[in-house]
């Protein structure tokens, strides 16, 4: 369990998104090898800054490298993002 409140979160992944943006990335990866709960609030971030930003759109790549059900990972994900799956 993170010991960071999610609103905390939230804001320094929007910070660091920001920052990535600023530097012309293309595309923006969110790796979870981390616990859900900062998953959550990397998706949440960015959704959040797009939607209040249109300009800064950029693509999202999320690759799930530590939970082991994938269902658990998706209900993460589907409520912020529409998504595919690649096997």
């Amino acid at each position: 369990m993170s010991l960071v409140a999610f609103d905390t979160l939230v804001e320094a992944y929007t910070e660091q998104a920001r920052g990535l943006i600023d530097g012309n990335v293309d595309l923006l990866l969110i790796e979870t090898i981390f616990d859900t709960a900062n998953a959550k609030a990397a998706i949440y971030a960015l959704k959040t800054l797009f939607e209040t930003n249109i300009e800064l759109t950029r693509p999202i790549l999320v690759r799930n490298k530590k939970f082991l059900f994938i269902e658990q990972f998706c209900q993460v994900l589907i409520l912020y993002l529409d998504f595919g799956y690649n096997c």
